[in-house]
């Protein structure tokens, strides 16, 4: 093993422990941000916790991977306790954000929003539940449950706490492990995300759900809103070898997808090299391991970097079928970039891929940041990590259309980390941006394809009609911007009251039908609309709510159609009424002036009504009548209600 590897592994244990005690500090200062009543403020401290612990456990994870194998007398003890920290972190992640969104449902609750304050209390819930199987949180987790759970919606018919489902989106955002041993039996494996209801299915697919591809069905799924913990069977065969799909599907039926989210291969980790990097002008001995396929003698091994820079080896020597020493030359004049992997046999043009890379580092370079998700007309604090960076250091980013967006106030943190803020413009372009980064001194910029997303910032101006009683359908217009065509929609009052057909007709409307359930309680509504630009995996949504913005109007009977539309005076004639809100033992009355004629034998079918209705001789006049359905009075809704007639509905001959 290279020397610099093993330094840089334990770099990256120091720097965990920073950012360990950054996490720390920032949990502390929310717990009294919480206890002084300024709940943003707490959330926005949580929120920080939470990344600082992420950073921290991704940076054990890569401590622990390079220092396997270094021959250090201290190493076997070590790992043990580097790979319990870095639980520990991810379980101590999961408890900050659980507080962040208490801090949100607190700050809601105060404001006297009951919708969004029930939302973040049920996800705050949700994610201390996550907590309460054996964790060094499960005390806290579960008192904390059960504070919250006053402030979680409730059924009106049970009284159980509603499940937070209802208002989160469906989506699928990683999976663990990211690589599978072929022929493993009852292999734990685990989905992350957000939306999942009990009796979702996990699948692991090289096409589609439910494709005619090789596909894998997970056994024993134990579902919670943001977690699936399952297990999956892995043939020996060849066949299925290689990458899959993860795909959740929902009792619903709805399928959201993580593309690629997992590798089978022969072995935990396929194939290996070492060392992962090397500077320009370096000559190195390149050793890789690979368990995936045979290396037989006379293998070519070659880098491509991500602008089609080739670096090729020599002196290739294959030992034992699965270890290949070569030497590597680095250019003087190469590109501080990633090199992708590639191996061919001894003649021929044919080269294969092997997913491992390896990276050239002149200059700064850029390993990874807290977020990479913004929506445009916003300005975010963001953390960049990585190697080489130093004070003066300027970053921004470079979208595919050639157009850039600089960072501000870059500060050098330990790590080494540049804190910075990134402020998207309203115009910037949809999608992915590449991270570029200068140091003082340098005349080119270091870049990092496609490591950033900019996603629309749909806002709602209002909706048009903004009212509708219970139990009717609407056809509506929601007005506002950045509605973008290219992307897919959804919107409603609440998330299980949703619109359906919503279509972007332009960037500032969309149209949608909206179903009132019957019963649904009048009052003043939330309305959302969620934009999602990456259709199959739930990447980069984002989503917008306007308050109060929709009333529900008490759920009266209204005639929408009657059918035949004429009657013969003195003779009994059968109408079949469709319209809403019809109760069992509704009356019909046609009604002209003073004059009324009173159905009879009326039958309720849902939004149908059958009567018989007899026009009786000189004291009916001709001519049109309008058509009441009454519904009968009842200990909730006392006396006659009101109710829509259809005007001129019925004509008398």
């Amino acid at each position: 093993m290279r020397l610099g590897s093993t330094s840089s592994a334990r770099i990256a244990l120091a720097d965990a422990a920073l950012a360990m005690y950054d996490g720390a500090d920032a949990y502390g200062k929310g717990r009294s941000q919480m206890d002084g009543g300024d709940y943003q403020s707490a959330a926005d401290s949580f929120g920080s916790a939470a990344a600082a612990f992420a950073v921290s456990h991704v940076l054990l994870d890569n401590a622990t991977a390079g220092l396997r194998g270094d021959g250090a007398t201290d190493t076997a003890a070590l790992l043990p306790l580097l790979k319990s920290k870095g639980a520990y972190m991810r379980e101590f992640e999961t408890y900050a954000r659980g507080w962040q969104h208490t801090g949100f449902a607190y700050r809601a609750r105060a404001e006297g929003n009951a919708t969004i304050s029930g939302y973040e209390a049920a996800l705050a819930s949700q994610l201390f539940a996550d907590l309460q199987s054996p964790s060094v949180f499960s005390a806290d987790a579960a008192r904390n449950f059960d504070i919250l759970a006053p402030m979680v919606p409730r059924t009106a018919d049970s009284g159980t706490v509603q499940s937070a489902a209802e208002y989160l989106m469906f989506t699928v955002s990683s999976a663990s492990p990211e690589t599978i041993p072929s022929g493993a039996a009852a292999q734990a494996f685990d989905v992350y995300g957000s939306g999942f209801l009990p009796g979702a299915q996990v699948q692991l697919s090289q096409g589609s759900w439910n494709g005619d591809t090789y596909r894998l069905d997970a056994i024993q799924e134990t579902v919670s809103l943001t977690h699936i913990r399952c297990a999956v069977n892995i043939p020996t065969c060849a066949g299925f070898k290689g990458e899959y799909n993860v795909y959740v599907q929902n009792p619903d039926g709805a399928v959201r997808c993580l593309p690629w989210g997992v590798r089978v291969a022969d072995y935990e980790n396929p194939i290996t090299i070492e060392p992962r990097w090397a500077s320009p002008g370096e000559t190195i001995a390149f050793h890789i391991s690979d368990y995936d396929s045979t290396l037989y003698p006379g293998t070519r091994v070659k880098l491509v970097g991500l602008d089609g820079e080739t670096i090729e080896a020599s002196g290739e020597t294959v030992t034992g079928d699965v270890e290949l020493e070569c030497t590597l030359a680095i250019p003087s004049d190469a590109k501080g970039q990633m090199y992708e992997l590639f191996t061919g046999p001894p003649e021929g043009s044919a080269w294969d891929f092997r997913d491992v890379t390896f990276s050239v580092l002149d200059g700064p370079t850029v390993t990874g940041m807290d977020w990479y998700i913004q929506p445009r007309a916003t300005t975010a604090s963001r953390t960049v990590m990585g190697m080489n960076f130093e004070s003066g250091a300027q970053v921004r980013l470079r979208g595919s259309d050639g157009s850039y967006i600089d960072a501000t106030d870059e500060t050098l943190r330990q790590g080494p980390r540049l804190q910075m803020n990134l402020a998207i413009p309203p115009t910037a372009t949809i999608g992915w941006y590449d991270i570029e980064i200068q140091t003082p001194g340098m005349t080119t910029w270091n870049r990092v394809y496609d490591a950033y997303l900019v996603n629309p910032r749909p806002l709602i101006a209002g909706i048009s009609p903004s009212t509708a009683m219970a139990g009717e359908t609407i056809s509506a217009v929601i007005l506002g911007n950045d509605f973008i065509s290219s992307a897919g929609f959804q919107a409603g009052l609440s998330m299980d009251l949703r619109a359906e057909d919503v279509v972007s007709q332009s960037p500032g409307s969309i149209t949608c039908s909206l179903k009132i359930p019957p019963g649904t309680p009048p009052g003043d509504y939330n309305l959302f609309v969620h934009i999602n630009t990456d259709l199959d995996s739930g990447i980069g949504g984002e989503t917008t709510w306007a308050y109060n913005a929709f009333r529900v109007t008490q759920g009266y009977s209204k005639v929408t159609s009657v059918s035949p539309g004429q009657v013969q005076r003195d003779h009994r004639t059968a109408l079949y009424i469709q319209g809403i809100n019809f109760k069992p033992g509704a009356h019909v009355r046609l009604k002209q002036g003073a004059v009324t004629i009173d159905a009879e034998d009326e039958q309720v079918a849902g939004t149908f009504l059958t009567c018989e209705v007899t026009a009786h001789g000189f004291s009916t006049p001709p001519g049109p009548y309008d058509v009441y359905v009454e519904n009968p009075s009842t200990p909730e809704d006392p006396g006659v209600t009101e109710n829509y007639p259809l005007e001129n509905g019925v004509t008398v001959l």
